[in-house]
């Protein structure tokens, strides 16, 4: 774990460099923005990441509320500082009364936590409400960048053509590597997220636009069943049968797969491509944000770092065939 957080340590700052940060100051002032929107609310984790990202420092002031996770995925570890223990979070739209007590008049929130009535006392009141989407694709996260930008300013609608662009230059270099990765395979690499509960990562989750980008095949897919928030449950004799070739697990689930002789022929635990999630990049995955691509990064890294030994044991056991 230790190994794994200073990789990823390591990597939040190559993202900042990447898409570029304000300079330091000694003080922030928070200024006046010509905008509409001057007490903004987000009661998701993806609305808190494209927030704090799309806003100047000198904005940061208009952000009254956030959820109750966003300084443990940050990237930018400035703005963090600026918004401080001060700021309140922990908001849902579970609560919406508690949000209204803050007097917001934009309300960030992901679409499955928001219902009718919630649209209507929003409407009634005159309280902007904007619903991310799951994304399908990554097509559809710059969409939601532009959108929100649009939404917060014209100066910020500039800061977030400039972050899509910035964030296709990632985008391509991921898809360059990852294709460089899969020329030489006899047969398309499979992957699976699933966690201590025994749920697994589907198609139209999070998980399977990371691997879209990295070029594997979600094995998850293949099960049928009913998904919550992108998740199925998945039995061990499932996940043995289904045999990917890499395994992306939480903790708990690690040390099942790692001690329990049951799991000792998987071809990711024999192949050394049992990839241990931490809590870190687990909330990034879990945001539908532009962090997206920052957990593909930093798993292309990981893979990378197994890659030649995995190559050559697949080739070994298609020679076997």
């Amino acid at each position: 774990m230790r190994k794994n957080s200073g990789r990823m340590l390591v990597l939040s700052f190559f993202l900042v460099g990447l898409l570029g940060c304000p300079q330091v100051a000694e003080e922030s002032v928070v200024g006046e923005p010509d905008v509409a929107y001057q007490r903004i609310i987000s009661t998701s984790l993806a609305g808190d990441a494209l927030v704090i990202d799309l806003l100047a420092e000198h904005d940061l002031g208009r952000i009254v509320g956030l959820s109750s996770r966003f300084n443990r995925y940050g990237t930018d570890g400035h703005k963090e500082k600026i918004l401080g223990a001060s700021i309140p979070k922990d908001f849902s739209m579970e609560l919406l009364a508690h949000v209204m007590l803050y007097q917001p008049d934009l309300i960030l929130a992901s679409q499955w936590s928001v219902n009718n009535e919630h649209r209507e006392t929003l409407r009634r009141l005159g309280v902007r409400l904007y619903e991310l989407e799951q994304p399908m694709r990554v097509e559809d996260i710059y969409a939601h960048v532009l959108e929100l930008g649009t939404l917060l300013g014209d100066s910020t609608l500039q800061d977030a053509r400039s972050l899509v662009h910035r964030l296709r230059e990632i985008e391509e270099r991921i898809v360059q590597r990852a294709q460089a990765m899969h020329s030489d395979k006899p047969r398309s690499v499979t992957a699976m997220d699933i966690n201590h509960l025994g749920r697994a990562a589907v198609d139209g989750s999070n998980f399977a636009i990371v691997m879209e980008l990295l070029g594997f095949v979600n094995i998850g897919a293949q099960l049928e069943g009913e998904a919550v928030a992108g998740y199925i449950p998945i039995s061990d004799e499932q996940l043995i049968q289904l045999n990917p070739d890499i395994l992306m697990v939480d903790p708990l689930m690690y040390e099942r797969l790692t001690t329990e002789e049951l799991f000792a022929d998987l071809s990711a635990v024999r192949g050394g491509m049992l990839i241990r999630i931490s809590d870190n990049l687990e909330n990034i995955v879990a945001a539908p944000s532009h962090y997206l691509l920052f957990a593909a990064l930093y798993l292309q890294e990981e893979i990378l770092h197994r890659w030649q030994d995995f190559t050559l044991e697949m080739q070994e056991n298609v020679e076997e065939l």
